[in-house]
Formats: C-alpha cells, sequence, structure tokens
C-alpha cells in the first residue's frame, strides 16, 4: 500500500513539474532569445522485496531547454552580416540620392553654369548677362558647398553611431560577463543535476545582441562560461570579465573616429583597431566610410579643383573691360596634409595641386623609411619611392610634395587628401562682371596695303611673362611682321620687327618653323616662310623672343603684306577668352585626360550608385539568410502555442490520474483500517 501512495505521489509531482514548465513556455512564447524548455521523465529505481522488484514510480530527470548550438551559432553569425548589410545599404543610399538628385546634384547647376558662360560669349558687351554669369557661378558654388556639407554631415553621423555603438558593445559585453558569473554559481549549486536554462537564454540572446554591433566570435569553457573574441581576436569578455573599448580620434586625420583598446598605462595612447573589426553595424559603418563616403567626397573635391583651375587658367589669359589681364576666377583649394600623432620627428610637409588633370580620387601616404621617402596611393596601394632624405619635393598624380625644415625619422607617416575637403572651399573670387576676362589681351591686324591672301591669328600662353604690361595697358614689344619685297632667295620671306618706334622699327631675331621637326634658329634678316606650312612665329627658340603668345600665319601673303600684334585695348564686344572657357565644357581635362567635368561626375555618381545597388542586394540576400537561420532555430527552441496546449491537456490528465492512484490508494487503505473495527 505504501509503494502504491509513492507511486501516485511521483507521478503526481512529475506532472505538476512538467505543467510548470509547459506554462513557463506558454508565458515565454514571445520572449526574445527564449528557448522552449521540456520536463525529461524517468523512472525511479525499483526496490527488490523478496524475489522481486517493485516499482517505485517516476520523477522528473532534468528541465531540459530544446537548444542547438550550430543553429544559435549560425544565427549569430548571420545577424552579423545582416546589420553590416544593412547599414551599409541605408547610409549608401543618402549618399547615392544625395548625388543622383536631378534638382540638387551638381549636374543641373553645372550646366546653367556653362549655359550663362555661352551668354556672355554670345554679347560680351551686355552687363545683363555678364551678372547672370556670375550669379550662377556662385549658385556653382552654392551646389558644390550644399553636396559637401550633406556628405560632412554624414561623416558626423558616422562618428556619432560610431561612438553609441562602442557604448553599446561595451554594455553587452559586461551583461555577459555577469551572465557568466551568475551561470557559473548556479551551475555549481546544481552539482551538476540540472542547468539554469533561463540564464543561459538570457546570455545566448545577449551575444546574439551583441552580434548585431559588431561580428564575435564564441569560445565556451569547462566552468560553462563563454569568451567572446571579436574581429582578429581582440577580446570583449574573458570569463566573468569584459573588456571595454573605446573612441579616439585618427592618429593621422583627427576628424575621423576610430574604434580602440584603452591605453595600457597612463600616459600611453589607445591602439587603434578598427582595420580588425568587421560585421555588424560598427563593420557597416567603418565600410561605408571607407568605400563609398571618402571615394565620394574625394571625387566631388576634384571636380571642384578641376573647374577652378582649368577656368583659372583660362581666365588669366583674357582682358576684362577694365583692360586688365584676367585674375583667379575661382579659388583653387588646397590639399590637406595631417601629421601622424606618433610621429617622433620635426619634419615639416605641405602639397600643392600642380596639375589638376592628373588628379586622382585617392588619399595618399608619406612614409619615412630608411634614408628614403614612399608615397603610396592608399586606393590601389602604388607605391612611389624616393631613395633621398634630403629631397625637397616629390611629385606624384598631379601633386607636388613639399619636405621642408625638422628632422625625418624613420617610421613617421604624413596623411595627404588632396580633394577630399575642396567642394567645401571651392568659393567664387570675382563678383564684379567688369572684371570679367571675356576678351582677349592681343588684338592681330592685316595691313591696309596687303595684296595677298595672308592670315594671321594670336593665342595667348601665359600673361604672367613681362611682355604683357598691364599697368600702362600696353604690350611689349608690339609686334610687325612684314613680307620682304625682294627676298634674298626665290620664295616667300618675312622678317619680325619691334614696332614699338613705327619710324625707326628693330628687327628681331626669329626662329625658321617652316620645319618644325628641325627648327632652325636665324639670325637676324628674313625667315623663309612656306604656305603650305605656316609659320607659328613666336614663341622663338631664344628665351629672349618668348613673349607669353604665340602668333601663327597661314595662307598666301604677297611681298609687301604685312601684319601687326597688338595689345587689345577698349574689346568690349571681343568674346575670344569667353569661347575659350566655353569650350573646356566639353574638353577632357580630368582623370589624366579621359573626363569632363560632367563625365567626372557621372563617374562618381555611377559608382556610389553600383555599390548602393549591390549593397541593397546584399541586404536582400542576407535578409533571406536571416530569415532561413531565425526559422531553423525557433524549430528547434521556438513555443508552439498548439502543441503545447496539447501538452498542457496531457499533463492535465496525467496530474488526475496520478490522483486518482493517490485516492483509490487512500480508499483501499481506509478499508483496511476498517476490517478491524
Amino acid at each position: 500500500m505504501y509503494e502504491l501512495m509513492n507511486i501516485g505521489v511521483s507521478g503526481l509531482m512529475a506532472a505538476s513539474r512538467a505543467l510548470t514548465a509547459t506554462s513557463h513556455n506558454v508565458a515565454n512564447a514571445n520572449t526574445p532569445g527564449y528557448s522552449r524548455q521540456v520536463a525529461d521523465f524517468t523512472t525511479r529505481p525499483a526496490v527488490r522485496m523478496g524475489n522481486v522488484y517493485l516499482s517505485t514510480g517516476v520523477e522528473v530527470a532534468q528541465i531540459r531547454r530544446n537548444y542547438d548550438d550550430f543553429l544559435t551559432k549560425d544565427l549569430r553569425e548571420v545577424t552579423g552580416q545582416h546589420s553590416q548589410a544593412e547599414t551599409l545599404h541605408t547610409l549608401s543610399s543618402q549618399v547615392d540620392n544625395l548625388l543622383a538628385d536631378p534638382d540638387a546634384g551638381l549636374s543641373p547647376a553645372l550646366n546653367d553654369f556653362f549655359k550663362a558662360m555661352q551668354g556672355v560669349a554670345n554679347d560680351p558687351s551686355s552687363g545683363a548677362t555678364r551678372q547672370n554669369f556670375l550669379s550662377n557661378a556662385s549658385s556653382l558654388e552654392q551646389r558644390f558647398h550644399l553636396q559637401a556639407g550633406e556628405l560632412d554631415n554624414l561623416s558626423n553621423q558616422v562618428n556619432t553611431q560610431i561612438q553609441n555603438q562602442v557604448d553599446e558593445v561595451n554594455a553587452f559585453a559586461s551583461s555577459i560577463a555577469n551572465f557568466n558569473e551568475a551561470i557559473i554559481t548556479a551551475t555549481g549549486r546544481a552539482a551538476g543535476n540540472g542547468s539554469p536554462n533561463d540564464l543561459l537564454d538570457s546570455r545566448d540572446e545577449a551575444i546574439r545582441q551583441l552580434s548585431e554591433k559588431v561580428g564575435v566570435t564564441v569560445v565556451k569553457q569547462d566552468n560553462g562560461a563563454l569568451n567572446v573574441f571579436m574581429g582578429n581576436g581582440q577580446s570583449l569578455v574573458l570569463g566573468t570579465e569584459s573588456q571595454s573599448l573605446v573612441v579616439a580620434r585618427g592618429e593621422s586625420d583627427p576628424s575621423r573616429l576610430e574604434i580602440a583598446t584603452p591605453p595600457l598605462s597612463r600616459g600611453s595612447s589607445p591602439t587603434i583597431i578598427s582595420g580588425q573589426v568587421s560585421g555588424g553595424s560598427l563593420g557597416g559603418l567603418l565600410q561605408f566610410r571607407q568605400t563609398v563616403l571618402e571615394p565620394a567626397k574625394n571625387g566631388l573635391g576634384r571636380i571642384a579643383v578641376g573647374i577652378a583651375s582649368e577656368m583659372n587658367d583660362q581666365h588669366k589669359l583674357g582682358m576684362s573691360l577694365e583692360n586688365k589681364l584676367g585674375g583667379d576666377l575661382f579659388q583653387v583649394p588646397s590639399p590637406d596634409v595631417f601629421s601622424n600623432s606618433k610621429n617622433l620627428g620635426t619634419l615639416q610637409v605641405s602639397a600643392a595641386i600642380t596639375d589638376a588633370s592628373a588628379l586622382t580620387t585617392s588619399d595618399y601616404q608619406l612614409s619615412v623609411g630608411f634614408n628614403e621617402y614612399q608615397v603610396t596611393r592608399l586606393s590601389d596601394g602604388t607605391v612611389t619611392t624616393v631613395n633621398n632624405l634630403a629631397t625637397s619635393s616629390i611629385d606624384v598624380d598631379g601633386l607636388t610634395l613639399n619636405i621642408g625644415n625638422g628632422a625625418a625619422k624613420t617610421g613617421d607617416s604624413f596623411l595627404i587628401r588632396p580633394t577630399q575637403n575642396a567642394a567645401s572651399h571651392f568659393s567664387l573670387l570675382v563678383n564684379d562682371p567688369a572684371k570679367l576676362a571675356a576678351a582677349s589681351p592681343l588684338r592681330s591686324s592685316v595691313g591696309t596695303g596687303n595684296t595677298g591672301k595672308g592670315q594671321i591669328t594670336t593665342t595667348v600662353v601665359d600673361t604672367t611673362n613681362p611682355a604683357f604690361t598691364t599697368t600702362s595697358g600696353t604690350l611689349t614689344p608690339p609686334l610687325l611682321i612684314r613680307f620682304d619685297d625682294s627676298p634674298p632667295a626665290p620664295g616667300l620671306s618675312y622678317s619680325m620687327y619691334d614696332n614699338t618706334n613705327p619710324a625707326n622699327p628693330v628687327m628681331l631675331l626669329g626662329t625658321d618653323y617652316t620645319d618644325p621637326a628641325n627648327p632652325v634658329q636665324v639670325n637676324g634678316g628674313s625667315i623663309p616662310y612656306d604656305p603650305t606650312v605656316g609659320s607659328t612665329v613666336l614663341p622663338s627658340t631664344t628665351p629672349a623672343l618668348d613673349y607669353g603668345y604665340q602668333v601663327s600665319l597661314s595662307g598666301a601673303p604677297k611681298p609687301g603684306d604685312s601684319f601687326t600684334v597688338g595689345y587689345n585695348t577698349g574689346a568690349t564686344g571681343d568674346n575670344r577668352n569667353l569661347l575659350a572657357m566655353v569650350s573646356l565644357q566639353g574638353k577632357q581635362t580630368l582623370a589624366s585626360g579621359t573626363a569632363t567635368f560632367a563625365s567626372a561626375y557621372g563617374q562618381v555618381v555611377a559608382e556610389v550608385g553600383v555599390f548602393t545597388r549591390r549593397a541593397e542586394m546584399n541586404k536582400g540576400a542576407e535578409e533571406n539568410l536571416l530569415t532561413q537561420a531565425k526559422n531553423n532555430q525557433q524549430q528547434v527552441s521556438g513555443v508552439n502555442l498548439d502543441e503545447e496546449a496539447a501538452m498542457l491537456l496531457q499533463y492535465q490528465e496525467s496530474y488526475q490520474a496520478c490522483a486518482k492512484v493517490i485516492s483509490i490508494t487512500d480508499t483501499l487503505f481506509q478499508s483496511i483500517l476498517g476490517i478491524g473495527r
């Protein structure tokens, strides 16, 4: 009778515990990270009575959570990859929408700029068209500033998110370490007779949420604790201790925030580990900054530098309504040079743009080696080596790196950013319509008595040449070209004269250009002329005759014909220089002569668009993988309410049946007691 009572009680207790586990499942069906718990039943050891073994009932061996380590690991990894892809796509889309916007993009402002310039070329004497051009030039400046400002805002946003994400990583790491400690304690108290399922679930969920921030690797210890590592082995959790991360300013560029480990001792610097971080939203932020944001800023800046440089070069070859040579139309932004904060030497380095057409969209690093400098193009790793620490300058890709004073120490480095902030500093320098140099400073004319069909054209090459005397409004020297009446040999020849004093012109030395491949210096006298070839009169191979302009003869002049070149004063209707500026719209002046201003911008837009599309596709693929990983994990660990309802009924019936056993046992016992009455 006693055994029967024990069996009923054991069944009652087992059913009660199973009901508790099932009810716990139902209550936590929507709890993130919860794993379904199952009561595992086992038969209690039988008791020998004589020559038979009497059963003693049932007991719950353990409350087991449905858990698969492989599926949990897969979900954790896919979560990190999805978070990185989602972050990358979200931020890349913002850059793509900004640059490709048909209204806010650079293309409309660039087209309006050249359209207004063409308007001045059509009517160079009109103050209204000149003012309209300056207004559109100002709009172009504002458009550069708008786009650069938005990209700078994204840079600040990335910095802010890096700081926030690092704080969250530290919080999760601390939480996981606390869970480790609680699990070790609970497991020890159970002495192997159970596991703290809810604590294990909470720890797994904390690690999963951590993987949304950064890719992690988990290693289990014998005592039940989990060690968590990120990147290439940087520890975040070791047993019951968490390792904090910090945010530090970049060693080369203080405007960039980097992920780092704390200083090892007072006075030392944090160790930057951004290059080791991958996965999660942190990995997405770093990848976006390196592969989308900074190349876009560099590409936009290169266009700003190209427009400013090319426009300035041509504008300075023209003449304003004030009869003065043109100056810079735009400010050309200078490259940024950052000295690494760990440099030990005192070397000073600066940079200047010497050829805008050769600029790339890359940043550069100048490193000091043993008796050499190395300039690395960071976009592709191309290295230019100069085996001389005493050099004063290094030329690379349209840049001149000026090596200044100070001592160079091996290991020192400098970051050079030629164009990254150029769009922010692009600015219009001319605000007076009269200062717009639309005309050419040269005026050529055909002699009134000419009988031949000779023609003359002039091209300004360098207005910084002393030949241009803007203060007096003269050209030094005014040039007279006269075809001789009596050439010394059959055919045509001409002589060049300084026409400062027409009554007594002084003959100039010249160069025979009838054979351009083999110019022959002429020491005075006349110069042979071949009408089928023509002749470029100036500049000459004689340095004294380099006046900063070229004069070209063509056609078939007659003996006695003459041509003059002088300073082009009062030429309000002259548009020759502005036409040359307008022509720059279609010229391939960027990317080593392979891209126009518009196509260079189109390339930036296309690169960002292609990357954004790729990021969108990766995001979609990762979403599918994440859904599959969640479904696989939930098939094992998830709570099915229909199944739990069925189990509740089963355990309820079991509980009632065991209660019936106890009731019957009690009845029998009472019957036995009643026999003796």
